[in-house]
């Protein structure tokens, strides 16, 4: 701090009037535009203000808003050098409030720009805001406002407000990069897409499903070179693209899946970060003895948090019970739900003891409530709607006493665990992955550990699921035209005739079999030729180069159709081979990461170096 004043006082500045520098000056007070310097001082303002106003509210200075059971008063927000003040509607406040920013002001110098500062009122008249706004010299807003990019006090189950989200997504996926992207390129831009643009609103709103379906929708024709105006043959099923690759999909990941997942994140932190504001704030608005869950829910006040625990909730249609993997190690026992959270043998004791729950005048009771630990051993501490238990229930009590006494608890407080993952950390991938899991299986998976180019990788997953628009799939989609092959003109056009059985193709993977003295079986279909390669149980390098040597023939035989359909040439099968070894050595050699491959030894046998 003793720098400080140095390095405020070491710049110097001119002004330029009419073009012309005047002489410089020494700079006494503030920083120049663009110091590395500014952050810090603003957050030292920032600090000064969150300590006056804590001060003010002990004094009885400003009243802020108080929130039930004890909870958190909130006064004021600040976030890098926007600050949200929060208090009571009275003119009181007002008029501290503008006493308390010029004072910070004159003794900061940082001065309060007014005319972006705005006023909002809950259940107040126009004439009493009126009043309130002249005094702090400020302009009347009303709800929704945008504050740090969210929408405050919007209705986001209307898909109007979720407008920007729909137009930046449609912006960042144009036209002209639909046109001249592959569709390697494009997948890598969806998932981009996906890992930046709607996650903000996706992680705080839970999107209706008319909002998620149009922004598939735009993605679907991006990936399929369509437009707004215009759209394109899909010629795989969207949520095949979006499955996971495991699952015989693309892997693109969907967009209900990321929201669910960022949804429940927020269940996930309410458990393990107490201390946070907004966690108190939830606790003081929502615990309730009625609050029967995990989680605390007011259901008569609406709002996000109780989208986010319906969130949580709907996640067992996908199969997946938050709160089975979510597990406790209970500590102090002061953030666990003795009932409702898994933690007794990794279960919610819930389950397992349901007519002791129905008896329980606590429902929402943590296990510190009930199991207290001495120096003696564990006792209970039981409130019951009966005073005496029946035979049943007291033979349930004893077992459920004797799996708590055997029970294993950790010293300090509670700690949580995620068994979805092995290393027991939260993420939301696990959930997003395990979601979009439940797309679908589909019968064939693709061989995608190889060193094709991604374009070329895709391409030969669409041609062994037969999607790819050969002359047969075209006419099957309504396109009329002769469904001959225009290369031989004696056999229908379909993608085994195409890649695999045609005399024209037939030479090339005949001398590229001699080449890499490899019989490869093109005697029937694509998946079966890839599968004679993984079959072979040869090391992981002579199979990643058959594989990528096969795609490169794939890929340059498609091409070379195109131009005999497009173009009306034809190009001679030695040089589609020369073709064929020139991309594999280059793709070998930079993406398989060899180096030292030698061309000629390469064009002589493939397999040498292996």
């Amino acid at each position: 701090m003793s720098d400080d004043p140095h390095c405020l006082a070491s710049g110097r500045s001119s002004v330029l009037i009419n073009g012309s520098p005047t002489q410089e000056f020494q700079i006494e007070r503030g920083v120049r535009q663009g110091d590395p310097l500014s952050p810090l001082l603003f957050i030292l303002g920032i600090e000064a203000i969150h300590v006056a106003m804590q001060q003010a509210v002990q004094a009885g200075l400003f009243s802020p808003i108080s929130l039930p059971m004890n909870g958190p008063k909130l006064s004021h927000l600040l976030y890098a050098d926007d600050v949200m003040f929060i208090g009571e509607a009275s003119l009181e406040n007002a008029q501290f409030l503008a006493r308390f920013l010029r004072c910070f002001f004159l003794s900061s110098g940082l001065k309060v720009n007014f005319d972006k500062s705005k006023i909002y009122g809950i259940g107040l008249d126009q004439n009493s805001l009126s009043v309130l706004a002249s005094t702090l010299r400020c302009k009347i807003d009303k709800f929704p406002f945008t504050y740090l990019g969210v929408p405050i006090g919007a209705n986001m189950k209307l898909k109007r407000n979720w407008k920007p989200v729909i137009e930046k997504l449609t912006a960042r996926l144009n036209n002209w990069k639909s046109h001249v992207l592959s569709q390697g390129g494009k997948a890598t831009l969806l998932k981009s897409v996906l890992g930046s643009l709607p996650l903000y609103y996706l992680s705080l709103f839970r999107a209706p499903c008319c909002v998620i379906k149009e922004m598939e929708s735009i993605r679907l024709n991006f990936f399929w070179g369509g437009s707004q105006n215009a759209r394109k043959i899909s010629w795989i099923a969207w949520d095949r693209v979006l499955a996971p690759k495991e699952r015989g999909g693309l892997g693109i990941g969907s967009f209900k899946a990321a929201n669910l997942a960022l949804l429940s994140k927020w269940g996930w932190k309410f458990k393990t970060n107490k201390a946070a504001l907004w966690s108190k704030v939830i606790r003081a608005i929502h615990t309730t003895n009625r609050s029967l869950g995990p989680l605390p829910l007011k259901k008569s006040i609406s709002g996000h948090w109780k989208h986010i625990v319906k969130s949580i909730s709907d996640l067992n249609i996908e199969n997946i019970d938050f709160w089975e993997v979510a597990i406790a190690d209970v500590g102090d026992g002061e953030d666990v739900s003795f009932w409702h959270d898994s933690w007794l043998d990794n279960k919610c004791p819930k389950d397992e003891f349901q007519s002791l729950y129905a008896l329980d005048c606590s429902k929402s009771c943590t296990v510190a409530n009930r199991v207290q630990k001495s120096a003696n051993g564990i006792e209970f501490k039981w409130e019951w709607r009966q005073n005496q238990l029946n035979s049943h229930d007291n033979s349930l009590l004893l077992q459920l006493c004797n799996k708590i006494r055997s029970h294993t608890f950790i010293s300090g407080p509670d700690k949580w665990k995620w068994t979805f993952n092995s290393d027991l950390i939260f993420s939301t991938s696990s959930i997003r992955n395990k979601i979009d899991f439940n797309l679908g299986e589909f019968s064939y998976k693709h061989h995608w550990k190889n060193w094709a180019p991604y374009k070329v990788k895709i391409f030969t997953w669409r041609a062994t699921i037969e999607r790819i628009p050969v002359k047969i799939q075209l006419q099957k989609r309504g396109i009329p035209l002769s469904t001959l092959c225009s290369r031989c003109n004696l056999h229908e056009e379909d993608v085994s005739h195409a890649l695999l059985l045609c005399a024209h193709t037939s030479e090339i993977w005949n001398k590229i079999g001699l080449w890499c003295k490899f019989q490869f079986n093109t005697t029937s279909n694509l998946e079966l030729l890839f599968s004679q390669i993984k079959d072979l149980n040869n090391s992981c390098r002579s199979e990643n180069l058959l594989l990528t040597i096969a795609m490169a023939t794939c890929w340059t035989i498609w091409k070379s159709r195109n131009k005999k359909d497009f173009e009306d040439r034809n190009i001679p099968p030695g040089l589609l081979v020369d073709e064929i070894k020139a991309d594999s050595f280059m793709w070998i050699r930079c993406r398989g990461k060899i180096p030292d491959i030698d061309w000629n030894k390469f064009c002589s046998y493939a397999l040498y170096f292996i």
